[in-house]
Formats: structure tokens, C-alpha cells, sequence
């Protein structure tokens, strides 16, 4: 009997494709190769949208919350962080979202030594 070897290199990504990536590519009738980069602008825009909708929606809760108070300078500056911190939570909650659903897959490479 042989002594078979393993590979180090052996490669750890799942041939599986995304559901977004099978999306796309059925939606714009082409191959896979082609409808991987519409693919990507697709998830840019959708954790785009993300980011805007968390942005309005923390600059109207925070709006809401303060509206008895004066509108001074750090008043202005603590706008602004929560906008920043809301359209962060909201692409990483997209983010989240569509790994959770298996729609996006994150890729992971083995480190050959």
C-alpha cells in the first residue's frame, strides 16, 4: 500500500457558491465568472443602503431624544458621532444579516508554510 501525502496547500474555501453570487448570475443570465463583480457592486450597495438607513435612523432618534435641549457646539459634534456610529451599525448589520442567511460567504484562505 502507498503512503499518500497531504498537501499543505490544500484549499479551504467550499466550492458552493453564494446564494448571492447564484442570484446574479440567474437574474442577468450569465456565467459565474462574469456575475461575481455585479455580485460584489450589488453587496456594495446593499451595505450602502445599510449605512444610510442606520445614519437617518440614528440622527432621528437622537434627534428626537434632544429635541428640549439647546442646540450648542458639542451638541453638533454628538450629532455627528452618532450619525457616524449609527451608519456603521447599520452596514455591519446588513453585513450580518446576509452572512447569517448564507446569501454571502466570507473567504478564508489557508496560510501555506
Amino acid at each position: 500500500m502507498k503512503n499518500q501525502e497531504v498537501s499543505p496547500q490544500t484549499s479551504v474555501t467550499s466550492s458552493v457558491d453564494p446564494a448571492l453570487l447564484g442570484f446574479v448570475e440567474a437574474l442577468t443570465d450569465t456565467q459565474a465568472k462574469k456575475a461575481d463583480g455585479i455580485a460584489d457592486m450589488l453587496l456594495i450597495f446593499l451595505s450602502a443602503g445599510g449605512a444610510i438607513l442606520g445614519a437617518m435612523a440614528a440622527a432621528t432618534l437622537y434627534l428626537f431624544m434632544t429635541a428640549s435641549h439647546a442646540h450648542s457646539g458639542p451638541w453638533g459634534f454628538l450629532l455627528l458621532a452618532c450619525v457616524s456610529a449609527g451608519g456603521l451599525l447599520g452596514c455591519f448589520g446588513v453585513m450580518g444579516v446576509l452572512n447569517a442567511k448564507g446569501l454571502i460567504a466570507w473567504e478564508r484562505r489557508a496560510r501555506s508554510r
